[in-house]
């Protein structure tokens, strides 16, 4: 479900409610109990973990955070380091 609207980076928690027909509450009961993470973290990691594979082929970080929905690549660097305990590149 996330695969086609992670790149978007102005998505939210409720859009995410909306594509899968659950309410606010159920959302952020249902990945808690499964994913022990809120929606906006899920969200996050979900695109770290897209970033992976398009950081080997590519040598800047500018594009790939861009791609994978974060606005700004020096947030999106801070998260990569918080998540992996790395930089990501």
């Amino acid at each position: 479900m996330l695969n086609c609207l992670y790149s978007d980076a102005s998505l939210s928690v409720s859009q995410l409610e909306k594509k899968v027909a659950l309410s606010e509450r159920q959302l952020h009961r249902k990945l808690t109990s499964v994913a022990a993470v809120r929606p906006n973290e899920y969200i996050r990691q979900y695109r770290l973990f897209q970033s992976l594979p398009m950081l080997r082929q590519v040598s800047s970080i500018f594009p790939v955070s861009h791609e994978v929905g974060f606005n700004s690549p020096a947030y999106f660097s801070a998260c990569f380091k918080k998540q992996f305990s790395m930089t990501p590149k």
